[in-house]
């Protein structure tokens, strides 16, 4: 149970000597804890205070009646049978002028008012109120992104002769009370009453409202669901208390869960989406570039509040150091994204311009004495180190770089040797390009204009006149389109590493 305190002040209409303040102004205390009831006072000069009183008043009737006293600092077996040996001043010595008591083992027949006594001087009419209506946010401010969730957890007490079997939250107006029909985002017993915008969106965490608990949780959140919301236990009370909450940008981003990447060896990424919400299931999209793909996969798993999509893939060469990137997409319009750079270990191929990163170690003692030497094999040292680590660095890699290369350790009298394959990959699409660009630009002198088409075709533009030698494919009245000759644009030292020369390695020539 939860008592909420609160303070009512009756105000002298002149000056007194006798006043009496609380702070707080609001006291909440938990069934089977202890309440403080932090209090000064003031009293005339001529009075020397030496015994304090506490009474709990009753619904109907005066507080200060000895059937009502809680406390009694000079006579303890005047306190009630209930609350004996329960409440305590927290200062004995009265002169201080410090009233404050605490009430230990707090129970619900503790909800109502206090008041404090002077005896044979003055009854202080200011009291202290413990309602049995309560409630409990925590937190009080909530700040939710778009696109997730916004859970507001709160507890609430009442009367034991309240059973409370319907719950309603509202979401308050900037003006005007909250508590009307027109503002209702959740109603559990009518969800037709719910705003258009809320249907559907907002439930009970707990629907047994006898456990005391009227958290909700609100899903795919909007820029106007920021404002005040209220809580009603209908044809019973309206708890006063609001709780506020405040929406951002969406700034959570996904998180990838990424394995050891080994050349050849299948794994699997996975992609997990921000917040753990019961709504709109997000889209999950895979994009995957810098190899010359663009791969979009979608495997959506939804396990209970938890969205994810899984990648599987068989790591290469061409994988490494690409980037692959999940996206997440919320209501259609709202985005989050993870990018990572793939790491595939055990791959000794590279691209073209890629840098070839090759180290070898001797494990002998002492390593210092070991002379690591880097050659590729046929050719003269590359590499040379006497510490028993040698790193063979080569940047802008070609295709002359592809070969075996060869670790020597040379330990003393003995040596040992260990190599390694480097194959390099041509990008012959841009390569292949390239060689087009370049044969079409051979022409250039004789007013051809080139342009690459969608299937890399070069593509030259000639005017009437021209004396190219060239082979006639087709000739009509109006056009004659030529074919050049496959050794205009072929380059016997390149073409080798072409993968398909032949689909590119053509052009057609358009007279006007």
């Amino acid at each position: 149970m939860t008592v909420f305190i609160s303070l009512h002040v009756n105000w002298p209409t002149t000056a007194s000597p006798w006043t009496i303040t609380f702070s707080p102004a609001e006291i909440t205390a938990e069934k089977g804890l202890c309440a403080v009831i932090s209090c000064t006072f003031t009293h005339p000069d001529n009075i020397k205070p030496t015994a304090a009183m506490w009474f709990k008043c009753p619904t109907k009737g005066k507080c200060d009646k000895d059937k009502n006293t809680m406390f009694h600092s000079n006579t303890p077996s005047k306190a009630q049978e209930g609350i004996k040996q329960r409440v305590s001043l927290l200062e004995t010595d009265l002169t201080k002028k410090n009233c404050s008591v605490i009430i230990n083992d707090i129970r619900e027949t503790d909800a109502g008012e206090y008041q404090f006594r002077l005896p044979s001087s003055y009854t202080y009419s200011k009291k202290v109120t413990a309602s049995p209506w309560t409630i409990t946010f925590s937190p009080a401010e909530i700040t939710a992104e778009k696109g997730l969730c916004a859970v507001i957890s709160c507890t609430f007490s009442h009367p034991d002769n309240i059973k409370p079997t319907t719950a309603i939250w509202f979401k308050c107006p900037t003006k005007d009370k909250c508590d009307k029909d027109k503002i209702i985002i959740f109603h559990s017993k009518k969800p037709s009453q719910a705003q258009e915008g809320y249907k559907q969106r907002v439930s009970l965490l707990e629907t047994d409202l006898t456990k005391k608990n009227c958290s909700v949780i609100i899903n795919d959140i909007r820029e106007n669901d920021a404002g005040e919301y209220q809580f009603r236990l209908p044809s019973s009370y309206t708890y006063t208390k609001k709780v506020n909450i405040t929406v951002s940008a969406l700034t959570q981003k996904p998180s990838v869960l990424t394995p050891a990447l080994t050349e050849g060896e299948p794994a699997t990424l996975t992609c997990t989406a921000p917040g753990m919400c019961s709504g709109t299931p997000p889209n999950i999209t895979w994009t995957w570039r810098g190899t010359g793909d663009n791969i979009t996969e979608e495997n959506l798993t939804t396990v209970t509040t938890t969205h994810f999509s899984t990648l599987t893939f068989t790591p290469s060469a061409k994988h490494h150091g690409t980037n692959v990137t999940c996206l997440v997409t919320f209501n259609g319009r709202i985005t989050t994204k993870k990018t990572l750079t793939m790491n595939i270990s055990g791959c000794n191929t590279v691209r073209e311009g890629d840098t070839l990163n090759l180290t070898c170690s001797d494990d002998r003692y002492p390593p210092s004495s070991s002379n690591i030497t880097w050659s590729k094999k046929g050719t003269t040292a590359l590499e040379q180190n006497n510490s028993g680590r040698a790193t063979l660095i080569i940047s802008n890699m070609t295709r002359e770089h592809a070969g075996e290369y060869v670790c020597t350790a040379q330990h003393h009298s003995r040596s040992l040797t260990a190599s390694t394959v480097v194959t390099v990959m041509c990008e012959y699409k841009q390569h292949c390009t390239d060689r087009l660009k370049m044969a079409c630009d051979m022409l250039l002198p004789l007013n051809c204009l080139w342009f690459i088409s969608p299937l890399m075709t070069c593509v030259c533009v000639c005017n009437s006149g021209s004396s190219l030698t060239l082979h006639k494919m087709v000739n009509t009245k109006r056009v004659q389109f030529y074919y050049i000759s496959v050794d205009v644009l072929s380059d016997q030292h390149h073409q080798p590493a072409c993968q398909k020369p032949h689909q590119y390695h053509y052009g057609v020539c358009q007279q006007k």
